[in-house]
């Protein structure tokens, strides 16, 4: 009978190699648990059970690949009730180690296809890489939106809906129109007051006469 059971505590690569100490104690810690399960003085099984192997340590935390050897043919759902019971007395714990996912078959289990379960903060923390690259996202859209757009002082206006373009009537009048001042010459008319042409001054034929 194959069983699997998943030790809720970290992998270590020490559990790859079965001389390892980590190895050697949790071994030890399942070998412990089956003897107190199937061999006990008053277990139903004590007759016909003969150990317990410990075939591989994988991660996902850890996971226990065990075989279980009896001298009579045993149901796959009897095995399991009596492992389920046995853990439930002892708290799901063995060696210290909480205990879930147990699994039995006839056949050996994949394990392979039971993956480590992702840990609460590993999805939060995936939630929270999420919501700073959209933040992010529409930093860089607003930032180039902004470019793009600016209002009439040169500042810049995101949600301006003003074109580029603007008509006289938004300019004041001193903005657009001033009054001519014409520059302070020497005016050279003054000095003929006396009826006399002045040197300086030029008088156009056509207005002295009366022949238009």
């Amino acid at each position: 009978m194959y069983v699997t059971m998943r030790f809720l505590t970290d992998y270590v690569t020490a559990y790859a190699d079965a001389n390892s100490a980590e190895y050697k104690t949790i071994e030890n810690d399942i070998v412990q648990f089956y003897n107190k399960t199937f061999a006990c003085s008053n277990c139903a099984k004590r007759s016909t059970y003969r150990g317990v192997t410990l075939l591989t340590l994988q991660p996902g935390s850890v996971i226990a690949n065990t075989r279980l050897s009896f001298s009579d043919q045993e149901t796959q759902t009897n095995v399991q009730n009596i492992i389920e019971r046995q853990l439930s007395q002892d708290g799901n714990k063995i060696g210290g180690h909480q205990v879930s996912d147990v699994r039995t078959s006839t056949s050996p289990i994949d394990s392979a296809t039971t993956g480590p379960p992702v840990p609460g903060w590993g999805i939060a923390l995936l939630v929270l890489m999420s919501v700073i690259l959209f933040i992010a996202f529409i930093f860089i859209i607003v930032m180039i939106t902004n470019l793009c757009r600016r209002n009439n002082s040169g500042l810049m206006d995101v949600f301006s809906t003003r074109s580029s373009y603007h008509t006289m009537s938004d300019y004041t009048s001193h903005q657009t129109h001033g009054r001519y001042v014409a520059p302070n010459k020497y005016n050279a008319y003054n000095e003929a007051g006396n009826g006399t042409k002045n040197k300086f001054s030029y008088t156009n034929p056509t207005l002295e006469t009366n022949d238009l």
